[in-house]
């Protein structure tokens, strides 16, 4: 991981105001203040902006997905290196890392193990990976502990909300299953995305609550990006209430975890608003920040850094 410093301006956080700031319900502006003292007392005052230019994006299904998920329906997929090309890509350009995904197969694993040649050539090539897996039994588990660097893993917090956005039959239990035997593996990184069932929080909560006894390297949270020829493509993204609400209530409920904002989240103004808050609420990296964020953050006391890499990397 590579970070150098940005300039910034020392201040109170509480002296921090900004045009942008939305209005939030009292009882969440008390969260935010509850989350920025936890962050101060556990954590050093950098906040980290990742921007990662040297990750490769690959999939190891092209642009197909079993599953066809409802917030997704491999609209993602199609814009990562099909898995063939991944070597040839990662040798003629100046990357260090990739990040090995790709779609579901119908029983909701992704077939990483499958292509253990290129992954293993693009180790050979220095890169470091990290892989973005499903379900995994223990004999995959194992295999890809010799295999990658680290794993990132979506979590599920209840079987509504597993059925309907992925279409699966089996229950969340066998989700969590596939990530407990991974951490016992490899090092793991829980991935929380807020408002995933169609823009509602479902679940979000239980996933924070059975994380609290755990020893985590991170836990980076995405928000639902309501997508063109998707079934949730009408749908709205979850309030910045809701959302300030919820990252407030992970740092407070996993008070020494590091805390990651990752790179799926609507943009424009809602991204802006977003961030700010994520910053008020102790996030500790953030992929692709607003400038406002930025801001807010030097003027808060916190030296910023920049990282290349992928988030968990």
């Amino acid at each position: 991981m590579e970070e150098r410093r940005v300039d910034q301006e020392q201040s109170g956080f509480g002296t921090v105001q900004t045009r942008s700031t939305p209005a939030l319900n009292p009882a969440t502006v008390e969260l935010l203040e509850q989350a920025w003292v936890v962050r101060q007392q556990r954590h050093s005052p950098v906040l980290t902006m990742v921007k990662p230019h040297q990750t490769l994006a690959v999939s190891v299904t092209g642009g197909h997905c079993d599953l066809q998920c409802r917030h997704c329906d491999g609209h993602y997929l199609r814009a990562m290196t099909p898995v063939g090309q991944a070597l040839d890509t990662y040798l003629s350009r100046s990357f260090s890392s990739c990040l090995i995904s790709g779609g579901c197969q119908s029983n909701g694993t992704v077939p990483v193990v499958q292509h253990e040649d290129v992954l293993l050539k693009l180790r050979k090539a220095g890169a470091r990976l990290n892989c973005h897996v499903g379900v995994c039994d223990a004999p995959q588990a194992k295999r890809l502990s010799s295999l990658v660097d680290c794993v990132s893993f979506d979590l599920v917090g209840d079987d509504e909300t597993l059925g309907e956005v992925y279409g699966v039959g089996h229950a969340v239990e066998k989700l969590w299953e596939s990530f407990l035997r991974l951490s016992d593996e490899i090092t793991t990184y829980p991935h929380i995305c807020i408002g995933l069932r169609g823009g509602r929080i479902s679940g979000e909560y239980a996933v924070l609550k059975r994380l609290e006894d755990m020893s985590l390297p991170a836990v980076v949270f995405l928000i639902l990006i309501p997508t063109p020829n998707t079934a949730y493509a009408e749908c709205a993204p979850p309030s910045l209430d809701e959302v300030a609400r919820f990252l407030a209530r992970a740092r407070l409920q996993l008070p020494k975890v590091p805390l990651f904002l990752g790179c799926m989240r609507p943009a424009g103004r809602y991204r802006a608003l977003v961030d700010e808050l994520a910053v008020r609420a102790g996030i500790q990296k953030i992929v692709k920040p607003m400038p406002a964020a930025v801001r807010w953050a030097q003027r808060a006391g916190l030296d910023v850094r920049i990282q290349k890499e992928c988030c968990v990397l």
